[in-house]
């Protein structure tokens, strides 16, 4: 979509695969300070933050944004398992830089269902998108990949097959 997107994720295996998939920077949150690197490759700030972590990695980027920026919140797995919920503490940078925060769910645009699936098909068809998912097999799986999400241990989308779907479409 002519975006230059910098990638954060967790291990040097993951950056590499970022990099590998569009990214053109990738931030490590486990060994790197993520406001210094984003100061470093967003000197300007950021635009847009697509944002399924929530907690400090939020906040960082809420210290750059750049004026009339957006956030989309999508997820927020650094919540999940705190005892006490962390305290955005920034959130008046919103007002500052004149920018909006919002929520999305998925189901939530089903009235778009459609457009959204012909152009994820023609993206995939045209090589410009590449779908990536890790498949446990088996309903007794199920428990091993949510654990999976909370320990990092998967790359592309974590997926269950219960009922063993076809193998074109992994």
């Amino acid at each position: 979509m002519g975006c230059d997107v910098v990638g954060i994720a967790g291990g040097p295996e993951k950056c590499a695969f970022i990099l590998d998939h569009g990214c053109s920077a990738a931030i490590d949150y486990k060994t790197d300070d993520i406001g210094a690197m984003l100061d470093q490759l967003r000197p300007d700030g950021i635009d847009l933050y697509f944002d399924n972590v929530g907690g400090e990695t939020l906040e960082a980027c809420f210290e750059r944004l750049r004026m009339n920026a957006r956030i989309v919140l999508c997820g927020s797995i650094s919540e999940y398992t705190r005892d006490v919920p962390f305290k955005l503490s920034n959130y008046t940078r919103l007002r500052a830089t004149d920018s909006v925060m919002r929520g999305f769910f998925v189901y939530n645009h089903l009235d778009r269902w459609e457009e959204v699936m012909d152009d994820l098909s023609g993206w995939m068809a045209d090589g410009r998108l590449t779908p990536v998912q890790d498949v446990e097999e088996g309903f007794a799986a199920m428990p091993r990949a949510l654990a999976n999400l909370y320990y990092g241990a998967n790359v592309g989308v974590q997926c269950c097959s219960v009922r063993g779907e076809p193998q074109e479409w992994l």
